[in-house]
């Protein structure tokens, strides 16, 4: 996979896999400019029945990623998967942070996020997908709810087809998403937060 657009050194680079089938993604990715890429959610790994091979995949960028570089995985050959990939920017003083992912096989179901039983507050950024087997026609979720969820992305083929957006919540209501695309098998989401950077002076030094 490749970024649409350049990606910047303090930047927080997210790769999301979506697999029709559970198998194991045999190794975290690698790009072209050698960054370290990090597995911090696989839906498999909370329930060995799980039938997606959802994987969230984090870069703490070391060097930039441009329109020219790559982003590689490893799958089952036979496996229908989508993957997308997504910069999180903040401000200068700040860096964003993985803080949790859920995913279940939930037929027909919407994803729903309750900030205040799932430990996501104001200013969080959230990735939410659905997926399933077949080809489906989709409609973006237009709900603007404690923030509006972003222009749609897709990717469709005859044997899976996902859909996913994002948002920044401002309030703590309970979010759904919800995209009209019929039905589907798979949905989850993952969430970020900004962290302020530390105070890197020395401000003191004790011995004994």
């Amino acid at each position: 996979i490749t970024p649409t657009s350049n990606f910047g050194s303090s930047s927080l680079a997210v790769l999301i896999v979506l697999v029709s089938d559970n198998v194991t993604l045999t190794n975290n990715p690698t790009d072209s400019n050698g960054n370290e890429w990090v597995r911090y959610y696989r839906a498999s790994d909370f329930d060995v029945t799980y039938p997606s091979a959802e994987a969230v995949f984090v870069s703490k960028q070391l060097s930039t990623l441009t329109t020219s570089d790559t982003v590689s995985f490893s799958i089952g050959s036979s496996e229908n998967y989508s993957a997308f990939l997504y910069e999180l920017t903040t401000s200068s003083s700040k860096r964003p942070a993985f803080i949790k992912a859920f995913s279940a096989n939930s037929a027909s179901s919407d994803v729903t996020i309750v900030p205040s039983s799932e430990g996501i507050i104001t200013g969080d950024g959230i990735i939410a997908w659905v997926s399933d087997n077949t080809s489906v026609a989709y409609t973006g979720d237009g709900d603007t709810t404690d923030g509006s969820w972003s222009a749609i992305q897709t990717e469709d083929n005859p044997n899976f087809s996902s859909v996913i957006q994002s948002k920044i919540i401002t309030g703590t209501s309970t979010q759904t998403f919800s995209p009209s695309v019929g039905t589907w098998n798979y949905v989850g989401y993952c969430a970020f937060r900004e962290h302020s950077l530390p105070d890197e002076n020395l401000s003191g030094f004790f011995g004994l």
